[in-house]
């Protein structure tokens, strides 16, 4: 009984033991670690992109944050202008200084045109609307300019109201094409520039 026990003892064991050699080989365990070890950069990897990805779209949003300033700017000018029209007050410097600024537009234009807003949801359709916008109010500028002028040639009274001219009409038109486009921009930029720390804007602000 002795040896039976103690050949049982021994098989068993041995049975046991090949069964685990099989499955906790050394070739097993260095798969296991190379696969864990794949999966941790791949995490790592994306979370450094998604990290990359919100530093630059904040970049994006500052950048066009800070263009959005200098368009309201400009339009507070032009609204000190236009006024200054209505009561035909100086005319010929009004209309160059209008000039100016539709040239100042124009530049704002050119630099949408070099900013890279990839990272911005909607950024194609953020970049059109802004541009569109930013063109209508270029031509309002012209065309208040062109307004002065013929206000002038017209006989403005001092103290006005100057004279509702084509120029006007063609103005007033422009307006309403750059409100348009900039109502539009402003749905889609106000719920980026909440996520990004920057204040919402309505169309009349830009």
């Amino acid at each position: 009984m002795r040896r039976l026990v103690v050949t049982a003892a021994l098989v068993v064991p041995l049975a046991f033991a090949g069964s685990t050699a099989t499955a906790a080989s050394p070739g097993n365990f260095q798969t296991a670690a190379r696969t864990l070890a794949t999966a941790t950069q791949a995490g790592t990897a994306t979370a450094q992109q998604s990290v990359k990805i919100i530093e630059q779209g904040q970049q994006e949003a500052s950048d066009l944050n800070d263009l959005l300033d200098r368009s309201a700017e400009q339009r507070k000018r032009v609204a000190a202008l236009t006024g200054q029209v209505s009561r035909c007050e100086s005319l010929s410097s009004a209309s160059q200084d209008l000039q100016d600024l539709a040239s100042d537009r124009q530049d704002l234009v050119d630099e949408l045109g070099q900013m890279d807003l990839s990272d911005l949801p909607n950024s194609d359709t953020l970049t059109v609307d802004l541009e569109d916008a930013l063109d209508a109010s270029r031509d309002s500028d012209r065309n208040y300019a062109d307004w002065a002028d013929e206000a002038g040639d017209a006989g403005c009274p001092s103290g006005g109201p100057a004279p509702h001219t084509t120029a006007y009409r063609a103005a007033q038109f422009t307006d309403e094409l750059a409100t348009e486009s900039k109502e539009e921009f402003v749905n889609l930029w106000n719920p980026i520039a909440s996520t990004y720390g920057f204040p919402e804007r309505s169309a009349r602000e830009i």
